[in-house]
């Protein structure tokens, strides 16, 4: 039997150029994985944010039905009333229109003496101009005589009003934008400046949106926070925040809040004060467990914490949070799903998928929120069906 040969140099050299093309075309896929992967949770952040404002326009909708079907009940299924002008003479009192108004009348009526009749009108005039500046005297004496039994008591109220207003940001003195006074939105979207001008806008129009994402943001700009009295929506995605000021819990009037796509770690306890906050996206930051001041938001219907690093969830301390619809918690560094997530009440789509725990697997996880929520709510001892 013969030998075999043995390979070339140049054999050799093809092998190796085979073997180097081929990893070369296995660099090309997982890079192309990769940016399938990024371009999925982006398009997954679109679908969440799709979903709240569905979710917005029904409860607008819902709103507006409600206003109408009370109307009905108050007025009818008719149009509303038309408020049926009063002449002018009754207001002129002794007036010559007045006058000439009850004459033709009465002498539609049946013809009596016109001096007569204008004679007893100026008499009831009189009479009625009496009582009335003897009722406004009276009403301003009894005024005067409680204001005077007050003393400084009375002025309080009004005290805490100036303390109120001298709180409030001043409204600065230029034109207003009409695009932003009409949209009631200032989008500054990957403007690494922003001009001052932009914030006096943001004052006199009154916006209830504003949106700073891919700004390269190291720190929220204080200016933000002197949009307090109107904003309801504040989105600082896709910046390089590391920490959120306390001030955030005087944005009293939030009901959306987007954070995803930062450098953050914790959130500071003012945070809960936001008592409208609807919706709270910080996906994609360095949590390693959810903000404690996550759970005193009791009008959150959604929360999105996918991509972060959170190795454990107090579940219990979720319970409480009854308007809570949606709950994504993706591609973290959960060993277990707690069971009492199934106890939140009103939790209609959760999302797992991409932790370390092994149950519920992936099959049951790929039959979507309702499999699962049902397979955790089935392990919670004691809960009533």
């Amino acid at each position: 039997m013969s030998k075999p040969s043995k390979p070339t140099l140049e054999t050799l050299a093809q092998q190796v150029q085979g073997l180097t093309l081929s990893v070369s075309g296995l660099s090309q896929r997982v890079a192309e994985n990769q940016r399938l992967f990024e371009e999925n949770m982006r398009l997954k952040d679109v679908v969440l944010d799709l979903e709240y404002r569905l979710r917005e326009n029904t409860q607008r909708t819902t709103d507006l039905s409600a206003l109408r079907n009370a109307l009905e009940k108050k007025f009818g299924p008719a149009d509303l009333p038309q408020i049926n002008p009063i002449p002018i003479s009754i207001y002129c009192n002794g007036s010559g229109n007045a006058n000439s108004s009850v004459l033709t009348s009465a002498n539609k009526s049946g013809g009596k003496d016109s001096k007569t009749e204008s004679g007893t009108s100026e008499k009831k005039d009189t009479a009625e101009n009496k009582d009335s500046t003897e009722k406004k005297d009276t009403k301003e004496n009894e005024k005067e005589q409680s204001a005077e039994a007050e003393g400084d008591d009375s002025k309080k109220p009004e005290e805490d009003q100036e303390e109120e207003d001298e709180d409030k940001p001043k409204i600065p003195d230029v034109r207003p934008d009409q695009l932003i006074k009409n949209t009631k939105t200032i989008d500054m979207n990957h403007k690494i400046e922003i001009p001052s001008s932009i914030w006096d806008q943001g004052l006199v129009c009154g916006i209830v949106r504003l949106t700073l994402q891919h700004c390269q943001l190291t720190v929220i700009p204080e200016q933000v926070f002197t949009l307090r009295c109107t904003l309801k929506e504040l989105e600082l995605g896709q910046n390089k925040l590391k920490e959120v000021p306390a001030d955030i819990g005087r944005m009293k009037k939030l009901t959306k809040l987007t954070l995803n796509h930062n450098q953050i770690t914790d959130l500071p306890k003012e945070l809960g004060k936001l008592a409208n906050l609807e919706d709270l996206n910080l996906s994609h930051n360095k949590f390693a467990e959810v903000p404690e001041s996550v759970f005193q938001l009791k009008a959150l219907c959604s929360l999105i914490l996918a991509n972060n690093q959170l190795s454990k969830i107090e579940a219990m301390k979720l319970v409480p949070l009854k308007a809570l619809t949606l709950l994504s918690i993706e591609n973290n560094n959960l060993s277990r799903l707690a069971n009492e997530i199934g106890l939140i009440p009103n939790l209609k789509t959760i999302m797992v998928s991409g932790n370390a725990f092994r149950i519920p697997n992936t099959t049951l996880i790929a039959k979507g929120s309702a499999a699962v929520l049902e397979y955790l709510r089935n392990r919670c001892p004691g809960l009533e069906q």
